[in-house]
């Protein structure tokens, strides 16, 4: 299978990831500006790794390849790890360096690359870790990884899930307190008050 075959289905996963998305007037205008774009989240990743590799291409090709299509700190780590494992280096000592969250992945691939939506090697370090864990049954014992990437998919949109609804319970009980302390006094002076005064 080609190379442009194979970054042709990337360009696609991320079309059918992105479908819903809208850019804002903020996002075009920092993209036309020269700006780095905001970093992929994790399971848009993971999505183009599954992609690629039911396309037909190998493990190191597809993470190579959705490396070149992220950029950033998250690419560059990337096809650090697919450089490794084509030299044949080991699976866990080809994800050492990139999995760390203290590698600057840009400096140590060799060449410039800008942080995607600025510092985050922890979050990069993370989402390798995901497509690490992901990936080594089927790099170790020939097992599909489609599967594993969905799971590790479903469980981060699990995590998404459960936070934004902390998110939305916290941001709940701050905006009832301010309610609270607006009606109390109307409550007082409507209710209250004219209770005691005919009680006199």
């Amino acid at each position: 299978m080609g190379v442009w075959m194979l970054m042709a289905a990337v360009i696609a996963a991320c079309a059918v990831r992105l479908r819903h998305a809208r850019p804002t007037l903020r996002g075009l205008r920092r993209s036309r500006s020269g700006e780095p774009c905001p970093r992929p989240s994790a399971a848009l990743v993971l999505g183009m790794v599954e992609v690629a590799i039911r396309q037909g291409a190998s493990i190191p090709v597809a993470v190579a390849a959705v490396g070149d299509a992220v950029g950033g700190g998250v690419g560059a780590r990337m096809r650090m790890a697919s450089q490794a494992l084509r030299r044949g280096v080991a699976w866990d000592e080809a994800w050492l360096v990139p999995c760390a969250d203290d590698v600057d992945a840009g400096e140590a691939a060799g060449h410039a690359v800008g942080g995607v939506g600025g510092g985050g090697t922890a979050d990069d370090a993370a989402c390798l870790r995901l497509l690490r864990d992901a990936l080594a049954e089927s790099w170790r014992y020939g097992a599909s990884p489609s599967e594993r990437l969905r799971a590790a998919m479903e469980a981060l949109d699990r995590d998404e899930r459960a936070a934004i609804e902390r998110h939305a319970s916290r941001l709940s009980v701050r905006l009832l307190a301010p309610t609270g302390l607006c009606f109390l006094p109307a409550f007082i002076v409507i209710g209250v008050i004219p209770s005691i005064v005919s009680f006199l």
